[in-house]
């Protein structure tokens, strides 16, 4: 099995065999670039000491009231990183009954704010050759294991604006039989 979090999932699919280190290159250079282009303003922060359940709820009240925030990494059992306007942060810091550590990511990543990226992305991926893999690749937007270059691709295309599934995807891994982790 082979996971990563954000642009490093395609060190993952690289490794599967699924895409060549060339087009793994190109694509998280354009990724990047993309992201650059179009990230709207907005903010990010851990939050440590909150059930998951509870952050989520949260996020929903706050994004109903029209300051739009939602869980945006599964970090831990312990930690959530919310992402969203400056405004729907500011409320959710200020309402959250946890730990709460700003980050200076400087946008709204892993958050619905990030969908323009998302779509024109998902475009770059349509003129690259995907291979079947060779091995499962754990995508952390599903947390599943992804067996098919279209699976591959689909995650690929799709995470950008969707939650990073950390936790379960570690989880999956390890009820698969994977036994090491590296961490760098």
């Amino acid at each position: 099995f082979a996971a990563a979090r954000g642009g490093g999932e395609f060190g993952g699919v690289c490794a599967s065999g699924a895409l060549s280190l060339e087009d793994a290159v190109r694509l998280v250079e354009k990724r990047n670039e993309i992201i650059d282009k179009n990230t709207p303003e907005g903010a990010q922060a851990a939050v440590i000491g909150m059930t998951t359940f509870d952050v989520v709820n949260l996020c929903r009240r706050i994004s109903e009231a029209g300051k739009f925030v939602e869980a945006a990494c599964f970090d831990s059992r312990k930690q959530t990183v919310v992402s969203g306007t400056k405004e729907g942060i500011g409320e959710f810091c200020a309402k959250a009954d946890a730990k709460i550590i700003p980050l200076k990511s400087g946008g709204p990543f892993n958050s619905f704010l990030m969908k323009k990226a998302q779509e024109i992305f998902a475009g770059e991926l349509d003129g690259v050759y995907f291979s079947e893999p060779a091995f499962p690749v754990v995508s952390n937007f599903r947390a599943r294991a992804e067996k098919t270059s279209s699976e591959i691709v689909s995650a690929l295309s799709n995470h950008i604006a969707a939650p990073l599934f950390w936790v379960p995807s570690v989880e999956i891994m390890a009820r698969c039989g994977a036994e090491t982790f590296i961490e760098f």
